[in-house]
C-alpha cells in the first residue's frame, strides 16, 4: 500500500511539472508572438511618421511677431526668405512648391520654429540646397524628427560635441548624424566620434575670451590753490599761523673776484 501511495506521488509530481513546463512555454511562446508583433507595428508607425514628415521642414530663425500672426502673413514672409535665397529674381521654384506653413509651440514663447510642407520631398531637396544663403539671412533648416528620431538625435549630441571641437564639420538629417571626414561624407555612430582622426590643418575652436583686466580707478588730479594740480589724496599745504612771520634768513655779503 505504501508503494502504490509513493509510485502515485510520483507520478503526479511528474504530471504536474510536465504540465507546468509546457505552461510555461506556451507563455513565452505568446509573449514573443506579442512582442515580434508589436515590434512590427512600431516600425510600421515609425515609418508612416518618417514618411508624413518626409515632406515638411523646420525653419529657424523667422522672427515671431505682430507681422507673422496670421497664417498668411507667415506664408508670405517664408516664401519672401526663399526667393531671396534663390538666384535670380522673382517667385523661385521653391517657394511656389510650398503647400503649408504654420508655427509650433504656444504663442508668446519668443522666437517659434516654423513648419513648412512641400508638396513633394524633390522640393524640400531644392530648398536645402539654399541653406547657405539662408544662414546668411539668420534662417536655419532642419528635418521635421519623430520622436525616435529626436531621442537618437540627443543620444548623439556628445559625438556631435566632441567632432566639433576637434574642428570637423557635422550636421543632422533624418535623425542621423554625418561629419566629414577627408571631403568624404561618413556617418557617424554613437561612441565613434573618439576614434575619428582630426583633419589636417584643422584648428580647434579657440577658447572664448575672459573679460579684459581692469585698470585701477584713480581720481583726477585736484586744482592746487597756488596754481598746478594736486595728487588725489594728499593733503593742501597749511598756510603759516597769524601773528607770526617766517624766519628770516640773513643777508651775506656778495663775494668779488679773487686773485
Amino acid at each position: 500500500m505504501q508503494a502504490q501511495l509513493t509510485a502515485a506521488e510520483a507520478n503526479f509530481d511528474k504530471q504536474l511539472k510536465e504540465q507546468t513546463q509546457s505552461s510555461i512555454a506556451r507563455e513565452n511562446a505568446v509573449k514573443d508572438a506579442c512582442s515580434q508583433q508589436l515590434s512590427t507595428l512600431s516600425s510600421t508607425l515609425e515609418f508612416l511618421n518618417q514618411r508624413v514628415r518626409g515632406k515638411n521642414m523646420v525653419l529657424h530663425g523667422i522672427l515671431d511677431s505682430t507681422t507673422t500672426s496670421t497664417p498668411a502673413a507667415l506664408e508670405r514672409v517664408v516664401k519672401t526668405a526663399f526667393d531671396a535665397a534663390a538666384p535670380g529674381r522673382g517667385p523661385s521654384p521653391v517657394s511656389q512648391s510650398i503647400a503649408a506653413v504654420t508655427h509650433t509651440g504656444k504663442p508668446g514663447i519668443g522666437n517659434r520654429a516654423v513648419l513648412v510642407e512641400y508638396s513633394s520631398s524633390q522640393a524640400k531637396h531644392r530648398a536645402y540646397a539654399l541653406s547657405r544663403q539662408l544662414r546668411q539671412q539668420g534662417v536655419h533648416l532642419t528635418d521635421e524628427l519623430t520622436p525616435k528620431q529626436q531621442q537618437s538625435l540627443r543620444a548623439m549630441e556628445p559625438d556631435r560635441t566632441a567632432l566639433l571641437s576637434r574642428g570637423i564639420r557635422t550636421w543632422y538629417r533624418q535623425g542621423t548624424l554625418y561629419y566629414m571626414n577627408q571631403s568624404v561624407r561618413r556617418e557617424c555612430k554613437k561612441g565613434e566620434a573618439v576614434r575619428v582622426p582630426v583633419p589636417q590643418g584643422a584648428s580647434t575652436p579657440a577658447a572664448t575670451p575672459g573679460p579684459l583686466p581692469r585698470a585701477p580707478h584713480r581720481a583726477p588730479p585736484r586744482a592746487s590753490p597756488r596754481g598746478g594740480t594736486q595728487p588725489q589724496g594728499s593733503a593742501p599745504p597749511r598756510p603759516p599761523p597769524r601773528g607770526r612771520s617766517r624766519p628770516r634768513v640773513p643777508n651775506q655779503p656778495l663775494l668779488g673776484p679773487t686773485g
